[in-house]
C-alpha cells in the first residue's frame, strides 16, 4: 500500500430532490483528483453516510472506484454504533475493489475504553484491508484514548487514525505559530484559515457543501434530513471569506 500522507478528500455525496446526484458526484472527484488530491475518503460521515440505503453505499463506492480508476488510494467510510452491523457491511462491501476503510468510533452508546478496543479489534479481523480510525469526540461523545490506540496500533492492518479529537481553534493556532518552515504550504494555507471555523460553525457537511455549490461543482447544496442547509447569516459569511480563499 502506498504511504498514507499528502491530503485526503472527505467527499461530499451530492443530492438533487431527494436523489444522490451522480453527474455531481463524478464531477466533484474529477476536479478534485485534477488539484492533486493524494487519496479518497467516499461514503464517510461527511458524505452523510447515516442517511444512505446501503444500495446507495453500493453504487457510490462502486462509481468512486471506476472513476479515480487507481490514481489514488480510495478508503471507504465503514463505521458505526452496532459492531455486528459494521462487520455485515464490510462483507457486503467485500466484493467492490477499494484500498482500505475509514471506521468513525461508535456515537451515542459511548463504549468503554475496553468497549472500543473490541470494536475495532472485531473490524480487523474480518478484513485484510488497512483502517484509519476516526476518532471525533464532538461527534460521538467518545474519546478513543491514545492508550488504547497504541494498543490497537499493534494489529497489522490498523495504520493510522483520522485524529479530530482536539480543539480546532487551538489547531489553528497551532499552525499559525509553527517555524516558517513550509513557506509554500503556509501561503496557500493563510489565505484558507479564515474559512476554515466557518466550515464547522453550522453542522458539517452543510457549510462545505454550500461552498462547493457556490462554486457551481455540484448542482444543489441540499442535505438529508434532519441536516437541512446553512443560516443565510453564514452564507453570506462563507460567500465573502471564499472570495478571499480562491487559491
Amino acid at each position: 500500500m502506498r504511504t498514507i500522507s499528502g491530503v485526503w478528500l472527505p467527499i461530499i455525496t451530492p443530492f438533487v430532490d431527494g436523489a444522490v446526484d451522480v453527474r455531481s458526484y463524478e464531477r466533484l472527484l474529477e476536479h478534485y483528483l485534477g488539484k492533486g488530491v493524494s487519496g479518497v475518503f467516499p461514503v464517510g460521515t461527511t458524505g452523510e453516510s447515516p442517511a444512505l440505503d446501503d444500495d446507495e453505499i453500493d453504487a457510490i463506492v462502486e462509481r468512486t472506484v471506476a472513476v479515480v480508476a487507481g490514481r489514488v488510494p480510495v478508503f471507504v467510510g465503514i463505521g458505526g454504533n452496532a459492531t455486528h452491523k459494521v462487520l455485515k457491511t464490510l462483507k457486503r462491501l467485500a466484493r467492490q475493489r477499494f484500498d482500505g476503510i475509514v471506521s468513525v468510533c461508535p456515537y451515542y452508546n459511548r463504549p468503554s475504553q475496553d468497549g472500543m478496543l473490541a470494536h475495532f479489534t472485531r473490524i480487523a479481523e474480518a478484513t485484510d484491508r488497512p483502517i484509519l480510525i476516526y476518532n471525533i469526540p464532538y461527534r460521538t461523545s467518545v474519546n478513543l484514548a491514545n492508550d488504547t490506540l497504541l494498543r490497537l496500533a499493534e494489529l497489522p492492518n490498523i495504520v493510522g487514525v483520522k485524529d479530530s479529537s482536539g480543539s480546532l481553534a487551538q489547531s489553528v493556532d497551532l499552525l499559525r505559530r509553527r517555524p516558517e518552515d513550509h513557506h509554500a504550504a503556509r501561503a496557500i494555507w493563510s489565505r484558507l484559515e479564515a474559512v476554515v471555523p466557518l466550515l464547522f460553525k453550522e453542522a458539517n457537511p452543510m457549510p462545505i457543501k454550500h461552498c462547493v455549490w457556490r462554486q457551481g461543482l455540484i448542482t444543489s447544496p441540499e442535505c438529508r434530513l434532519p441536516w437541512t442547509r446553512i443560516s443565510s447569516g453564514l452564507a453570506d459569511e462563507l460567500d465573502r471569506a471564499l472570495k478571499n480563499a480562491v487559491v
